[in-house]
Formats: C-alpha cells, sequence, structure tokens
C-alpha cells in the first residue's frame, strides 16, 4: 500500500529502469528474469538521488544484463 511506481526511467547508456518508491529504509536494484531493471528506493528519496544511485551501479547494471 502506498507504493508509488514510475516506469521507464532512463539513466545513462539508455538504462531503462523501473523505480518502485516504498516504506523502506535502503535502496536496492534487481534485474529479473525477463532483464527489466527494477529500483526500489524509500518514498523520501528525491529523484536526482535515485539517478545518483543508479548511475552509481550503472557499471553493474550493464554487465549483469550482458550476462
Amino acid at each position: 500500500m502506498g507504493d508509488i511506481t514510475k516506469e521507464n526511467i532512463v539513466v545513462g547508456d539508455a538504462v531503462s529502469c523501473v523505480i518502485v518508491k516504498e516504506n523502506r529504509k535502503t535502496a536496492a536494484i534487481r534485474i529479473d528474469k525477463n532483464l527489466k531493471v527494477v529500483v526500489k528506493v524509500p518514498l523520501f528519496m528525491k529523484e536526482n538521488e535515485v539517478k545518483e544511485f543508479i548511475h552509481k551501479y550503472e557499471g553493474w547494471i550493464n554487465e549483469t544484463l550482458i550476462r
């Protein structure tokens, strides 16, 4: 309940992410079986902080998507 989802945020090298804002304390990145990047973040996290978080792990995201 109270989850806010933004679809298809593109950051960096055209990495398309689904952003899920929910009642949580930490941010997490998950890549599902369909190679969809899901970023779960706390409700209080600002959009620029979310983009910085994704950018910080962009190398890991790209490396994992290539596998």
